[in-house]
């Protein structure tokens, strides 16, 4: 792992990619040998690096990737990853160029799209392979599923496109009725019949996300499309996933000043924080534009020396304080983990999550690209 003086910031993020590796095998475990593996790496990876988590991906088995923009893509070909990947979200006619540039997947849901797309394809002498979105319930993106037929019948008539995939999303596959889930399946399934008799389904087939992986065998088709399990971050918050995963992501930084402050001082901005007997504070080189966060709700703790110790006061953009006074032998330079373990304490996404009052996808992905991911 690359030496801490080597860093500008005395903020960092260790990126565990054996972890990574390890969560992939174990989910690989549970498909079928025809079943492919998308690891999805969009948001820079879930906050871990992008370029990084795809090489270990594929290294790892996983045969296609999945990202959200153009752009996301871009960065992938630009460290020469050569695999397909899937571009999950919206395109747009400006894209298009760098679509058949960087032999991207696009994904088709709406009826003026695929025409912009084949002639720009016959032009430039290439075919392109393009996935067909459903909505069966998330009501996000996607065809209705009464319109997926007829679309697939004009896109076959369109010259320079390739129907490689057809996918849905689950909205409900984390919560404990399967009830919503179950029945996006059954809608998905309908439309598959009716492709298959027509002699219009397309080769690749996928719906299931991390949740759906475990929970929803019947849904695997012959692709799946991992994302937040591969990090090894829990896909639910109803029930425990019963793969075992290995969290990848610490996030640490180091004391950069101690002081002994008297009863009654007020600390950081607002001074919305008194202290109530002769404190310790330490100084920590990170803040919010790493990624911390700073409110309604602020980081519960942090661990020092093995040992939990109150976040005080408000977070500032570089800078945060922590109450280290029942900790002894603290001194600058001491690493200080938010997101990860030191001794035997951990501090998991997860925690902070619902300390915060929001979801470990969000945690992860709020991370800034200022403090360096190290990897091991």
């Amino acid at each position: 792992m690359q030496e801490l003086h080597h860093l500008r910031r005395w903020a960092w993020i260790e990126v565990s990619l054996e972890a990574i590796a390890h969560n992939i095998q174990r989910i690989r475990e549970h498909l079928a040998p025809s079943v492919h593996i998308m690891a999805v790496v969009k948001a820079n990876g879930y906050g871990h690096g992008s370029v990084a988590v795809a090489q270990t991906a594929l290294q790892a088995g996983a045969s296609f990737l999945g990202v959200a923009s153009v752009g996301e893509a871009v960065e992938l070909r630009a460290a020469g990853i050569s695999a397909p990947i899937l571009l999950l979200g919206g395109v747009f006619a400006p894209d298009i160029p760098l679509i058949l540039e960087q032999q991207l997947t696009p994904t088709l849901f709406d009826t003026q799209m695929p025409h912009l797309l084949s002639q720009q394809a016959q032009r430039a002498g290439k075919r392109v392979p393009v996935h067909i979105k459903v909505d069966t319930g998330m009501h996000r993106l996607g065809l209705p599923p009464a319109e997926v037929v007829p679309y697939l019948t004009t896109l076959h008539t369109l010259p320079g496109l390739q129907v490689e995939g057809i996918f849905t999303h689950f909205a409900m596959a984390d919560a404990r009725d399967p009830s919503y889930t179950k029945r996006q399946i059954a809608l998905f399934q309908v439309v598959l019949d009716r492709l298959r008799s027509r002699e219009l389904l397309p080769p690749l087939v996928h719906a299931c996300n991390s949740a759906g992986i475990a929970w929803y065998p019947e849904a695997h088709y012959n692709l799946v499309r991992l994302g937040i399990a591969m990090y090894g971050l829990q896909p639910s918050t109803e029930k425990p996933y019963p793969i075992p995963l290995r969290p990848a992501l610490s996030l640490k930084t180091r004391i950069t000043h101690l002081q002994r402050l008297p009863p009654g001082s007020r600390i950081s901005y607002g001074g919305t924080y008194t202290t109530r007997r002769e404190t310790v504070v330490a100084t920590l080189a990170i803040g919010y534009a790493d990624g911390v966060r700073r409110g309604p709700h602020p980081f519960p703790a942090v661990l020092v020396c093995g040992t939990r110790a109150p976040v005080i006061g408000r977070v500032c953009m570089d800078q945060m304080m922590i109450d280290v006074t029942d900790i002894p032998g603290v001194g600058v330079g001491e690493e200080v983990v938010l997101i990860g373990q030191q001794g035997k304490e951990r501090i998991s996404a997860e925690e902070v999550a619902a300390q915060v009052g929001t979801i470990n996808y969000e945690i992860v992905t709020s991370l800034s690209q200022r403090p360096p991911r190290l990897y091991y």
